[in-house]
């Protein structure tokens, strides 16, 4: 049977364990290397001693664009789990500290060894990854997508761009525009996310107004990325259609202390969309163009 399914139509990549099962493996190996190819970790512990445990753990699988079934804390129902998987031709990954560990009727399927070290299972795990969704797009006839992003109606790929920035604030502001020029096929934006350098101390989005405030903050979390020290969670799902267009305003906030430096040089930004046909990046720098007074925007 052929899996009918796009990659990122189910945006979130399982990482099924045994409940003793190092912690690290997860957090330091299996998670970076999701979120670095673009997609969203998982992580689900079987515990059939638990009423209901097995139909959490069958939807679990069928929730995940990938389940990855790590075999290194023993097997348990987890062998079981993954032939399921491997039944219902879902993308099936297996991990293990040795190869011993993995079953000899499932050591055909992709694995990574990993030896207990998180290092080499991050490094097996984004390898994997890169040539599932290098085969789904083969597979389609499509490139990574087809979304053109614009910063005051110009392209991000042509650095630098002004932006208002307003010094009595501390504030820059973004207005983007997400367009997609093709004319046969919507694209599906789940998420996205905006990597700014650390003096970036809090981005709004206008989308997200409440009563207090004219823009509403977005959710912030350490950057895995070396260049950016933050990473802002920009909420979106629906379908961008062909020749369309959507807009929204960021608002960044600068730290006081770094507002001189900041404000006269150019402010690297990357923004990350996940779509139906995987992640795309837009690595861009903004250059401050200073205004007074109240607010005002292009």
């Amino acid at each position: 049977m052929q899996k009918s399914f796009k990659l990122l139509e189910k945006p979130a990549i399982l990482w099924m364990a045994d409940l003793n099962a190092p912690s690290a493996l997860y957090a330091d190996g299996f998670s970076p290397a999701v979120m670095e190819a673009g997609a969203l970790p998982l992580l689900h512990q079987p515990d059939f001693s638990q009423t209901g445990g097995l139909h959490r753990s069958l939807a679990a699988c069928r929730s995940a664009a990938v389940v990855t079934v790590d075999l290194s804390a023993g097997g348990g129902a987890l062998p079981w789990l993954a032939g399921f998987c491997q039944g219902a031709d879902l993308y099936l990954v297996l991990s293990a500290a040795n190869p011993e560990q993995i079953p000899a009727d499932l050591r055909e399927l992709p694995h990574v060894v990993h030896g207990g070290d998180p290092a080499k299972l991050r490094e097996g795990v984004k390898s994997l990854l890169a040539q599932i969704i290098h085969h789904l797009r083969e597979r389609v006839g499509e490139g990574p997508g087809n979304i053109t992003v614009y910063v005051h109606r110009k392209p991000v790929r042509e650095d630098p761009i002004q932006a208002s920035y307003l010094k009595e604030m501390q504030t820059l502001y973004l207005p983007l525009e997400l367009h997609n020029p093709g004319r046969t096929r919507a694209e599906t934006l789940f998420e996205a996310y905006l990597y700014t350098p650390a003096a970036i101390e809090q981005v709004y989005c206008e989308d997200y107004k409440t009563e207090e405030n004219e823009f509403g903050q977005l959710e912030r979390s350490e950057s895995e990325l070396a260049d950016f020290g933050w990473r802002y969670k920009i909420r979106m799902s629906y379908e961008l259609y062909p020749m369309a267009w959507d807009t929204m305003t960021l608002r960044l906030d600068l730290k006081r202390e770094d507002l001189l430096r900041m404000s006269s040089k150019n402010v690297p930004l990357r923004l990350l969309l996940l779509t139906s046909l995987g992640p795309l990046e837009y690595p861009f720098e903004v250059k401050p163009k200073v205004e007074s007074g109240k607010k005002q925007r292009e």
